[in-house]
């Protein structure tokens, strides 16, 4: 830690860092907070409409200009809570502003752990019908695309049996060639 900062100064459940790793948005609490990842001074905190209302499982987009992120008004603590909710909005480095929110998936179900694809296309996120949305034997993986032109998908090869615990989904960070490797040459 830098002199003069305390060691729970960006402090933090969940977070994402922006491409260039000059800035941290990580949420405690149920409030995200950015910081500078050289000095970790807070350099906004971002408010939701109404106000109460629980922030969690933050991502930016690959080009860091978007951020997904679950509301819930069932809220235990950062990892545990119930009937989550999937937002969007833009966000702009240079001022650390966010624009408006935008729903993503909401429909009544417990939905977490959202995760923009390489593309920045796609967003997947584990859905749960019943249940707080840490560990959950009940968890199913869906993907939908981000600018709302189709509804949520299961992957249902992923969810084949009961208790495999298949949540929190992420994306294979690089592109990747099907075949074997010398038709890869």
């Amino acid at each position: 830690a830098s002199a003069g900062i305390a060691p729970s100064a960006m402090r933090a459940n969940f977070g994402t860092f922006t491409p260039d790793s000059s800035q941290f948005l990580g949420v405690d609490h149920g409030v995200l907070t950015v910081h500078d990842t050289r000095t970790q001074a807070v350099l906004s905190t971002m408010l939701t409409s109404p106000p109460k209302i629980w922030v969690t499982h933050p991502d930016l987009s690959p080009d860091g200009k978007k951020l997904v992120y679950v509301r819930t008004l069932v809220w235990e603590s950062d990892w545990t809570f119930k009937e989550g909710q999937i937002y969007q909005r833009t966000y702009d480095p240079a001022t650390q502003t966010f624009g408006p929110e935008q729903v993503v998936v909401a429909d009544g179900t417990n939905n977490y752990y959202p995760s923009w694809s390489p593309d920045g296309n796609w967003i997947m996120f584990t859905r749960s019908s019943s249940g707080l949305a840490y560990d959950n034997n009940f968890a199913t993986i869906w993907p939908v695309k981000a600018d709302g032109s189709m509804p949520p998908i299961q992957l249902t090869a992923a969810n084949q049996d009961f208790g495999l615990t298949d949540y929190w989904a992420r994306w294979a960070p690089f592109p990747q060639t099907l075949g074997s490797p010398e038709e890869a040459l």
